[in-house]
């Protein structure tokens, strides 16, 4: 009884190989990843761990090692497969890789590399002076064109229509595709604006309504 007790606990003192002590021999094609882990447990002992729904996507492969060390033909396993291990003991751990976190994106400036559409005009007016401060509303939302004339309006739906005013000229209605790009909007100058006034040598530019003609 002493003898058997001793004998125990001498197996159970020696070293465990480690996995890079382990080699694989195995060839074959359009294999499932059970018949792999199969294997690897009869040459090894290792035994492969994972839940069922771990597999799920993955695809059956081609496999030719020869006395491959069983992390080498695990890395290779596993590669491009979304799928990643550790090994515990006599344990191989597979689960699935986490996704990468999204990279933060600002809420106030975006630029025209986004993958969201955006559309970028400009309004010009007769011969083809930029207006500055020109209106652009769309869907309950308004821009104004900048120093240039030009404006930039993000994520704007299919068949958009836009209303662009600005003083002295008429309102404009323009009808934008979701994918369209560029839009250049030319201003016509209202009728019942008098584009020049002389009073003496002076000229200048000056606004008047437009007075009925008498019946």
């Amino acid at each position: 009884m002493i003898k058997l007790t001793f004998i125990l606990l001498f197996t159970a003192l020696l070293p465990t190989q480690s996995p890079a002590a382990q080699s694989i021999t195995l060839s074959g094609n359009n294999l499932t990843y059970k018949e792999i882990f199969s294997a690897i447990e009869q040459q090894t002992g290792y035994v492969a761990f994972y839940n069922k729904n771990v597999l799920q996507e993955t695809r059956r492969i081609f496999i030719n090692a020869k006395n491959q060390p069983l992390g080498a033909f695990l890395n290779n396993l596993f590669k491009n497969q979304g799928l990643e291990y550790i090994i515990k003991e006599k344990t191989i751990i597979i689960t699935r890789k986490a996704s990468p976190p999204p990279t933060p994106k600002s809420v106030t400036n975006y630029n025209v590399t986004d993958t969201v559409p955006y559309l970028k005009g400009s309004v010009s007016g007769e011969g083809g002076t930029r207006l500055e401060g020109a209106v652009v509303a769309y869907q309950n939302t308004q821009v104004l064109t900048n120093a240039n004339g030009e404006f930039l309006i993000k994520g704007i739906a299919d068949n958009t229509t836009l209303v662009i005013s600005f003083v002295g000229y008429n309102t404009q209605l323009v009808t934008v595709r979701k994918n369209q790009q560029t839009v250049n909007i030319v201003m016509e100058v209202a009728e019942n604006v008098l584009d020049k006034v002389t009073i003496g040598t002076g000229i200048f530019n000056k606004s008047v309504k437009a007075i009925p003609e008498q019946q």
